[in-house]
């Protein structure tokens, strides 16, 4: 109901968190030349917007950019920050089931997205089904401390946006049943 959230949203705004996600993932624009990446649960603007951005301006070009959320046809019809173009496709959908042929897919961004979905086994069940022989997850997600595990399941109740709280070890071992490969390439602590 908040369109002052996304009001906000300006084109070095959505520049800046597309640079900040292929920074936290070790990519470059030249990684994505020529691919097609999928931006899971993008919400109004996700990576699409910066990368569309930078399109425009650095010498790479994608294939194609599909972003997928539960809300798109909310964001379309009520924020319009993003539009579909013969590149930019926008599919309301969530990723427990992904409406692409399996090995499609080059790349698929996923940022703070798998703490919220319903299943997030089958949404990387499905991601390891539309991505390439060789395509990569790049997943973002909040991790709990170790020291919180006693608590971890009543978690959910007090942070009702979140309805899975992951610790590292189960998070990584989550990815491993479906990625042969599973690597960290980042890590921030929001409190010390």
């Amino acid at each position: 109901e908040n369109k002052d959230t996304y009001q906000k949203i300006d084109n070095k705004g959505a520049i800046g968190f597309t640079k900040e996600v292929l920074k936290r993932h070790k990519k470059n624009l030249r990684d994505l030349n020529k691919k097609t990446i999928i931006d899971l649960g993008c919400g109004a603007y996700g990576i699409i917007l910066g990368l569309s951005l930078l399109e425009k301006v650095n010498k790479f070009n994608t294939s194609k950019i599909i972003g997928i959320d539960p809300l798109m046809n909310y964001f379309k019809k009520n924020l319009n920050l993003i539009k579909s173009n013969k590149k930019i496709k926008l599919i309301q959908g969530t990723g427990e089931k992904i409406k692409f042929k399996k090995n499609k897919i080059d790349y698929i961004f996923c940022v703070n997205v798998l703490d919220h979905v319903s299943n997030p086994k089958k949404v990387i069940k499905e991601c390891e089904r539309v991505l390439k022989k060789n395509g990569q997850l790049c997943v973002s997600v909040h991790v709990i401390f170790p020291y919180l595990q006693p608590i971890k399941n009543l978690i959910k109740y007090f942070d009702k946006n979140h309805p899975h709280h992951f610790l590292e070890s189960e998070f990584y071992n989550l990815l491993k049943k479906n990625f042969k490969i599973v690597e960290k390439k980042y890590s921030s602590k929001i409190i010390d």
